[in-house]
């Protein structure tokens, strides 16, 4: 029933299925080629109906996104107030899916095109399910259909049981299976087995789907021009051929061998396998060798990627010993050409590459450095942690020392080390390289690696460090800074403490008292040497900023903290006396220093005088009562 307007009064007309049908069939076209309406309400005549001269770039409806979770995109469908929402296709179909067929052929292309536009993977199941359950009808229009759908696997990618059933279609249907569709199908075949989880020949689907490929393969790579001898630099290797590649790899992991050489065969009668391996090619029965030969063609015409992707199955397996040094080599060419304008993937594939290729022989230092270089400019962290984690594990270090990452490139590995609690062990192992390292650090992360180092507690490569860097020209630069010195004084003071205590502890404890744990002069010469270093740090802050009559405010405020932290209250207050000679403003900084001294020897005193600061008018902040306290 429908509402039909007169004059005088409503009438309700009821709705016959033939004018229901035409409606519903009139909506559905009118929503989906609907031009978008600017914000001024003018047609953007954007979309040409012609499909002859389609565009992606215009398309109506491709506001859809892979993003769209599938539950909201098949549940709930509302009306779409524009043509250009996401919901328009999914709505059309749930309210009348019968009617899908008598769409106009236009409107099909249009909704694929879009599809692949946005790599919406669901609307694509969607119109491969409907395409081939009205096949009989759609006839053409399907197999259009279905060649735009896989004709951007970059984009859009099909998992194996969907495009099995679009190569049965198209083995039903074989007159519209064209030269350019099988090239697209074999090309998505191939990026179907790279990108999904690899599953062995005995599932069904995936050896059906290899019966049905293998001869589109075959008949494809005999039509392939031939590759210029010698290559020119225009030229680049067929997608076509990468895919074959691809498949040739596949079918070596499975153990079918025959097909796997037959398609390199056929490549290289194509010339698009180089001169120098084709007689290796053809000599050869074993799956190593043929591997080695895809990898040097791969190398040959730069697709790095794909070379470490055929790599993958020679790392995977144990190799035999006549190939070892063929593999070693192959191995090393493919790191090289990675780091060569290296990007994010190939630097990710050169993390793995890395610490793959190691049990087969160390790999070069350089390539190790290059790789931390790079992948630290790029900031890619992850590949970086992996690979410097690797490089201290038991059985790596025992074979081969690799180094860390380089100093000037450090800090980004430590800060984010730092924020991830499950690696904090590497953390103090990368400090500790820095220290055993008998190198200087770069003057500008100098200060930043051994506050660093002080600031966790690894006091052994912090002294290590700091000594290393307290001699020389550049020495104001670490002896000088005051967070520095701060953090350092903090650390090893508190260590003295400790060791003092432990004497205390053992004069005082029956039980221990007689017992050899430790020498006692060895204990007392470790106290000692920590008090020593601990005042050799103030003295060399004193010593470079000297004279300190004319030092900043900041030097005296904290040399006077340092001071009150190891205790000794009247350097301490005899470095605020400076100030106040000089007849500067003490700061709520300076209030807190002092007050953190006088609390150490008189806390009662300490905490009188917040009640006569009180009575002033002066209301102390956290920090001074938590000095306080």
């Amino acid at each position: 029933m429908f509402l039909c307007r007169v004059p005088s009064r409503a009438i309700r007309l009821p709705l016959t299925s033939a004018l229901q049908a035409y409606r519903s069939f009139s909506t559905t076209h009118r929503i989906l080629y609907s031009e978008p309406i600017t914000p001024f309400g003018r047609r953007t005549g954007a979309f040409n109906h012609n499909p002859g001269t389609i565009s992606v770039g215009t398309l109506p409806i491709i506001s859809w996104t892979s993003s769209e979770s599938q539950h909201k995109l098949l549940t709930g469908y509302k009306r779409p107030d524009t043509p250009v929402k996401c919901e328009a296709y999914p709505w059309i179909r749930e309210r009348n899916k019968r009617q899908l067929a008598k769409l106009p052929k236009e409107t099909w292309l249009s909704v694929a095109h879009s599809a692949v536009l946005t790599g919406n993977e669901t609307i694509a199941n969607l119109l491969v399910d409907d395409v081939i359950h009205h096949g009989v009808q759609l006839k053409t229009t399907a197999a259009s259909v279905l060649s735009i759908l896989i004709s951007a696997p970059e984009k859009l990618l099909f998992s194996s049981p969907t495009l099995l059933r679009i190569a049965v279609f198209f083995r039903t249907y074989e007159q519209f299976f064209t030269d350019v569709t099988q090239v697209r199908m074999a090309i998505h075949y191939a990026a179907t087995l790279t990108r999904h989880s690899p599953v062995g020949p005995s599932n069904s689907r995936v050896r059906r789907l290899r019966l049905y490929m293998l001869p589109v393969f075959r008949y494809q790579l005999n039509k392939l021009p031939h590759a210029p001898e010698p290559p020119t630099a225009q030229y680049a290797l067929p997608p076509l051929a990468q895919a074959a590649m691809v498949v040739a790899t596949s079918c070596l992991r499975w153990g079918l061998d025959e097909p796997g050489k037959d398609i390199l065969l056929r490549l290289s009668k194509a010339n698009m396998i180089p001169v120098h391996v084709r007689r290796r090619l053809h000599d050869t029965e074993s799956f190593t060798e043929m591997r080695l030969v895809m990898i040097a063609t791969a190398l040959h015409w730069n697709l790095r990627l794909l070379a470490v992707y055929i790599a993958r199955d020679i790392l995977s397996r144990n190799v035999p010993a006549a190939s070892l040094d063929s593999v070693v080599a192959a191995c090393m060419e493919i790191l090289r050409t990675l780091l060569e304008h290296p990007n994010d993937l190939s630097l990710r594939s050169c993390s793995y590459m890395i610490r793959r290729a190691h049990p087969l022989g160390a790999i070069p230092v350089k390539y190790i450095t290059d790789f931390y270089r790079a992948a630290i400019a790029r900031n890619l962290g992850e590949a970086v942690q992996l690979v410097y984690a690797w490089s201290r594990e038991p059985e790596v270090m025992h074979a081969c020392h690799y180094p860390p990452p380089p100093p000037e490139l450090a800090v980004f590995l430590l800060n984010r080390l730092e924020r991830h609690n499950a690696q904090a062990y590497l953390h103090r192992t990368l400090i500790q390289d820095f220290a055993d390292e008998d190198q200087i650090l770069p003057r500008s992360h100098r200060v930043a690696i051994i506050t660093t180092a002080a600031d966790k507690g690894y006091a052994m490569a912090a002294r290590r460090m700091w000594e290393r860097h307290a001699d020389g020209e550049d020495k104001e630069v670490v002896v000088g800074n005051g967070a520095l010195m701060m953090k350092m004084v903090s650390l090893f003071y508190d260590l003295t403490n400790r060791a003092k205590h432990v004497l205390d502890y053992r004069y005082k404890d029956p039980i221990l008292r007689n017992k050899a744990l430790l020498n006692d002069n060895v204990m007392v010469q470790r106290a000692t040497d920590l008090e020593n270093f601990t005042n050799r740090i103030i003295d060399e802050y004193i010593a470079a900023h000297s004279p300190l009559s004319e030092a900043h405010h900041y030097v005296l405020t904290t040399l006077a903290r340092a001071y009150m932290v190891v205790g000794r209250f009247v350097d301490g207050f005899g470095a605020l006396r400076q100030l106040v000679d000089r007849q500067e403003v003490l700061d709520m900084t300076d209030v807190n220093v002092a007050l953190s001294g006088l609390a150490e020897q008189h806390p009662s005193m300490a905490a009188g005088i917040l009640k006569r600061m009180r009575t002033r008018s002066i209301y102390p902040d956290e920090t001074m009562l938590g000095t306080i306290l």
